[in-house]
């Protein structure tokens, strides 16, 4: 990946790890298509860097399900924003914002991103 563009999906700013399992189908077509389970490096309110060796195109719209604290599930509507394709980076993976989260969703996420334990800066693993 060149330089500006990993500055320009980071936002310039160094980000957490957290590393959570989640579920999420691609919208293609009008219909969700089979769920696949994958791991992020990490998420927040706004998004996630989800691990997976085939990720979508940008722009694709997901739905990204989501286990909370007590087994609560969440399902957010997503879009991915920008991928990492292994060439280059050391990952494989797709970054992806949440859309239409209501007040009561984002504290859920707040909450429960909160609660994770890091796994470490992410602009370090990128080197």
């Amino acid at each position: 990946m060149a330089e500006a563009a990993k500055k320009s999906h980071y936002r310039g700013k160094a980000r957490r790890g957290r590393r959570v399992t989640v579920h999420y189908r691609v919208l293609a077509h009008g219909e969700l298509q089979p769920e696949i389970r994958a791991q992020t490096r990490n998420i927040g309110v706004g998004g996630a860097f989800i691990e997976t060796n085939d990720p979508a195109p940008p722009g694709t719209r997901l739905v990204v399900t989501l286990t909370l604290e007590g087994g609560a599930l969440l399902d957010a509507q997503a879009e991915v924003r920008w991928i990492m394709d292994g060439d280059e980076d050391p990952f494989t993976g797709m970054g992806v914002k949440f859309l239409g989260l209501d007040p009561n969703e984002q504290r859920q996420i707040n909450d429960y991103c909160a609660s994770l334990p890091t796994t470490g800066d992410l602009d370090d693993l990128l080197g």
